[in-house]
């Protein structure tokens, strides 16, 4: 089986590449640092809180250990309204929660591996010099979630006819658990577009991630 393979020609464009593998593995190389494609289904909420910079992701409340060693912890999103979005994640036993702000472009191939029987985005390769191993993403680590791009639809309503809505792009988060390899990836390449700002249109200079690492065997 093959994928697909996006590489834009102009310059400082988007280095996408898929390739297939042994066990229909995948995998995609964030080098460059724009895009012109958009993402869908994202989760798209509100958020912002004052001491907190936009597009940060905190860990908040305690600690919840289950039976079986994994835990369980809430993450607040600050976007950009007012009021934090929240996900609560499960991480596996001995591992360790590791929330990243890095610089684009990020230096990351990521690859869809099977981990405990469940696919996964795993960070395959992280590109020497490059500002994911300066913010201290590690070969292993698992992406759980993202900052990203979201399209939101303009409303429509009965002066449409003289002034047709407009659609923005927003500041969004996207959870990985779950979601097709390829829909994570559109999610990570989206921070390449402008957001849509009351000053104008504005670059996203850094990408929040959530990774989860793994504990040594």
């Amino acid at each position: 089986m093959s994928f697909a393979c996006a590489q834009p020609t102009m310059g400082g464009s988007l280095l996408l590449q898929r390739s297939a593998g042994v066990g229909h593995s995948r995998r995609c190389s964030l080098a460059s640092s724009t895009s012109s494609r958009g993402v869908k289904g994202v989760r798209a909420k509100f958020q912002i809180k004052s001491d907190m910079k936009v597009g940060e992701m905190t860990k908040t409340g305690a600690t919840e250990t289950l039976k079986d060693g994994s835990y369980k912890d809430n993450y607040t999103i600050f976007l950009g309204g007012n009021t934090p979005a929240n996900e609560v994640l499960t991480f596996r036993k001995d591992s360790t929660a590791v929330t990243l702000t890095i610089p684009r472009p990020l230096g990351i191939a990521f690859e869809e591996k099977m981990v405990d029987g469940v696919a996964c985005c795993v960070a395959d390769e992280v590109i020497e010099g490059s500002n994911a191993e300066k913010a201290g993403v590690q070969a292993g680590d698992i992406l759980r979630m993202t900052t990203a791009v979201f399209k939101m639809k303009g409303v429509v309503d009965v002066t449409a006819w003289l002034n047709p809505p407009k659609d923005n792009n927003i500041l969004a988060y996207y959870v990985a658990d779950g979601k097709p390899f390829s829909k994570v990836m559109d999610a990570l390449v989206s921070n390449g577009q402008l957001i849509d700002t009351p000053r104008g249109k504005q670059e996203i200079e850094d990408v929040t991630i959530l990774l989860e690492r793994p504990g040594s065997a």
